[in-house]
């Protein structure tokens, strides 16, 4: 039984009648706050989900992304979380849940930029003719251009308004040349 209404008592009153009438259908409930999980599961559902902590974790897995964390070790992550009916969350006590991130590369950053639709010295040329890795120290590694990606980067590769580069660079360098790209 999936229990997803934006009235609380009604909710409540709901997962109390099922009980009254049957132990063991699974009742999922899907609630606005997370100040309402324990009273509920207290009634007897089997799980609550508040849309707070859903909105939370597609936070936290849009960041990993952007991050260029693989998409199957954040669908990892998530399922994590969400099997221990949101504990993580509600302890608030940060524990280092997933270990030690696989790589480290100190003083190593790795972004990605939109090329913003505005007139600069790089649209419209090539890596190499820009000489974006000499004039600011960043490597692009790939280009996400509309829904293709561009993986097999050269210096002939021309860069276009609206590619989403994926630049690989000290901390100091991405901060210099994500100016270049926004809009002023």
């Amino acid at each position: 039984m999936v229990i997803a209404i934006s009235s609380p008592n009604t909710t409540r009153q709901l997962v109390r009648m099922i009980r009254t009438f049957t132990e063991t259908v699974y009742i999922i409930v899907r609630t606005r706050y997370i100040r309402e999980m324990e009273e509920i599961l207290k009634l007897g559902a089997d799980e609550v989900i508040p849309e707070e902590f859903e909105t939370s974790i597609e936070i936290f897995a849009r960041v990993l992304n952007k991050y260029l964390i693989p998409g199957e070790q954040i669908k990892g992550y998530v399922n994590e979380i969400r099997s221990h009916n949101y504990e993580m969350l509600r302890d608030m006590v940060y524990k280092k849940p997933f270990g030690e991130p696989p790589v480290k590369l100190p003083e190593i950053e790795f972004a990605t930029i939109h090329v913003q639709p505005e007139k600069n010295e790089i649209v419209g040329r090539s890596l190499g003719d820009s000489e974006i890795r000499k004039k600011y120290g960043v490597t692009v590694f790939a280009i996400k251009r509309g829904g293709d990606f561009i993986t097999e980067i050269n210096r002939d590769v021309v860069i276009r308004q609206d590619d989403i580069l994926y630049l690989v660079g000290r901390h100091d360098e991405i901060v210099r040349i994500n100016k270049l790209f926004t809009l002023s």
